[in-house]
């Protein structure tokens, strides 16, 4: 590959990391406005509504990807959004705001007690499955039948809870409404769809050039690009106060990736997949779950947790780069 041919390759992943951040936004605004009229209770809305369609972009690229005959670039791009997940986009929000003064640690004893059952079963889904998956060595379409029957029936029992839908009073009809933000949603699918695409075949392209391998492409660079949904939506609920609503966003991200979309790859990929190739990206994802489920357990996150999730990161990229950051 020439400089100006790989010049032009980052130059459209470039792009089309931008616009997908914002087709991710506008699919997560429409979702927003379809729970507030169908009633959704508010302790589902983090973990189903905006977890869907902030995880849209990594399903885009996980579908393309598989179809494509590039699982490598799928399941990388999957544990690395968690990992991502859990480590930036509950890390970085919670710095920035106590940095503004805003004590985030005070917010976490409001939450409910199904709020942090949900949250503790999305951790527990997410670091038991790859962990299984590694002592299982191989993955078939029949796993991914499981994991997406598991998402569903937990979805299903999650979104029974529901709470009063306001009267729209003097607003456009709920009909109207929905119509709406339907579309809005829809729309944002679309662009988050055709940016997946040039993600993917240019992320393939520079993983050539530069003799990195597809799964160290897919679990850091596609991995960030595809957790800013996630970020900006964190970033606005913890500002507005409504931990919840930010942990549920996230874990239930991770949730999704490993159920839903994890199991779409494994059944619209090659019949038997090597989950050895991925050891190292499982232990640090179970690894930055156990420290977030401890957080939560003991109702503390500030500066100094949040700095513990980023270091991991940090370590994360380090050893994808084959930078030892730890003296031994």
């Amino acid at each position: 590959m020439s400089y100006y041919e790989l010049l032009i390759d980052l130059l459209i992943l470039l792009v089309a990391f931008i616009i997908l951040d914002r087709g991710s936004l506008l699919a997560i605004n429409g979702a927003i406005g379809v729970s507030e009229v169908t009633g959704l209770a508010t302790s589902t809305v983090g973990f189903i509504i905006l977890a869907t369609s902030t995880s849209l972009p990594e399903v885009a690229v996980a579908l393309i990807a598989s179809i494509e005959g590039e699982p490598g670039i799928s399941i990388g791009n999957i544990l690395g959004a968690n990992i991502a997940n859990i480590c930036l986009i509950i890390g970085i929000p919670t710095i920035y705001l106590c940095a503004k003064g805003i004590n985030c640690v005070q917010d976490l004893p409001n939450l409910e007690k199904h709020e942090i059952e949900s949250l503790f079963f999305g951790l527990l889904i997410s670091s038991i499955v790859p962990l299984y998956l590694v002592y299982r060595e191989y993955a078939s379409a029949f796993i991914g039948i499981i994991l997406l029957a598991i998402f569903i029936i937990y979805n299903i029992q999650l979104s029974r809870t529901r709470i009063t839908i306001k009267d729209l009073g003097g607003k456009p009809s709920r009909e109207h409404k929905f119509g709406k933000e339907f579309l809005r949603l829809i729309l944002g699918v679309t662009i988050v769809v055709v940016c997946a695409y040039f993600i993917v075949n240019s992320s393939s392209n520079i993983a050539e050039a530069f003799g990195a391998s597809k799964i160290l492409i897919g679990g850091t660079i596609v991995a960030i690009g595809t957790t800013l949904p996630e970020l900006a939506v964190s970033f606005k609920a913890m500002s507005k106060r409504q931990p919840g609503l930010a942990y549920g966003n996230t874990i239930g991200s991770c949730f999704f990736n490993i159920t839903f979309i994890l199991g779409l790859v494994f059944i619209f990929s090659e019949p038997i997949i090597n989950m050895r190739l991925y050891t190292n990206m499982i232990i640090m994802s179970l690894t930055a779950n156990v420290f977030f489920w401890y957080f939560l357990s003991i109702r503390r996150l500030g500066w100094k947790e949040s700095i513990v999730l980023l270091t991991l990161y940090i370590l994360y990229i380090g050893s994808a780069l084959g930078i030892q950051l730890i003296p031994i």
